[in-house]
C-alpha cells in the first residue's frame, strides 16, 4: 500500500486534500496504508471507523511525530496492524483502539 502523510492544518481526516500520498493520487488512507502525522500544532480529527467491515479496515502503521490525532468525541474504532510510533499525541476518547494487531517480532507501540 501507500504512505499517507498529513499535509493539512487542523481539520478532518476524511478530506483527501489534507493528505499527501506516495505513489498515487492524494487520497484519504485506505486499508493497509501507512499513516504519518508530522505537522506541529495540527489536530487531525478522525471521524470515521477504521475497523473490520468499514471502508478502511486497518492501517498498516501509524506514526505521529508532531501534532495530534484524535478520534473525535464519539466512539470511532482505530485498528493498526503494524507498528505505532507516538512522539506527538494520540487522543482516543471513547474509541476502541487496537495497535500492533499483527506485530509479533518487535514492539507494537513505541513512544
Amino acid at each position: 500500500m501507500a504512505t499517507n502523510t498529513w499535509s493539512g492544518g487542523t481539520d478532518n481526516w476524511n478530506d483527501a486534500a489534507n493528505w499527501t500520498t506516495t505513489g498515487t493520487t492524494d487520497r484519504v488512507p485506505i486499508t493497509g496504508d501507512d499513516v504519518v502525522i508530522n505537522t506541529g500544532g495540527a489536530t487531525v480529527t478522525m471521524d470515521v471507523n477504521i475497523a473490520s467491515g468499514e471502508t478502511c479496515e486497518s492501517l498498516g502503521s501509524l506514526t505521529i511525530t508532531a501534532g495530534t490525532l484524535t478520534t473525535s468525541g464519539s466512539n470511532y474504532t482505530l485498528t493498526v496492524t503494524g507498528a505505532t510510533s507516538i512522539t506527538g499525541t494520540l487522543t482516543c476518547n471513547n474509541s476502541t483502539v487496537s495497535l500492533g494487531h499483527n506485530v509479533d517480532n518487535a514492539w507494537s507501540v513505541t513512544l
